[in-house]
């Protein structure tokens, strides 16, 4: 006659069914946690170039216009001014490359960064010696995802001051 008091050892169709599901459910939570926090650091990303690309840009004219000698002129789209020296500078926005330029009588150079696109640069002259400038940049989102979305609009009003530098 056989004994049948044999002890049997593992899991049964059912708990291993639990447990497949159980750590399905977990691995679900953490991968939408994952792209979650993926998504928002790429938001942040885009959101601090901007804003340090904008505040370089409105700095950079400032400072020109500020230690400028004499406003030559303020257009619409172009603020051209003469340093100490004598110089000519002229900053301006490319509608093509979407960036602001600065020229210094030489040769043009971009002052805005290729992760951000300028979409509006506006110079206002309120006086002989004061400018309004108004600067709208956004991050350059080549997939046309929302996470990469990002747009900053900065104002500065800017007084010649030459005779204190």
């Amino acid at each position: 006659m056989k004994s049948t008091n044999q002890k049997q050892s593992g899991f049964t169709l059912i708990e291993l069914l639990i447990y497949i599901s159980i750590t399905a459910v977990a691995a679900m939570v953490f991968t939408a946690f994952t792209a979650d926090v993926i998504k928002n650091a790429t938001q942040v990303l885009a959101a601090k170039e901007v804003r340090q690309n904008a505040r370089f840009i409105i700095n950079q004219i400032d400072q020109a216009a500020k230690t400028a000698a004499e406003i030559v002129s303020v257009t619409a789209d172009q603020l051209t001014l003469e340093d100490q020296a004598g110089q000519t500078i002229i900053f301006y926005l490319n509608p093509t490359e979407q960036a602001v330029y600065y020229n210094n009588g030489t040769v043009d150079q971009a002052i805005s960064n290729a992760a951000i696109k300028v979409t509006s640069l506006e110079f206002t002259s309120n006086s002989a010696s004061s400018i309004h400038v108004k600067l709208i940049v956004e991050a350059k989102n080549p997939s046309g995802t929302p996470a990469g979305k990002y747009e900053f609009k900065l104002a500065s009003t800017v007084v010649a001051r030459p005779l204190i530098y």
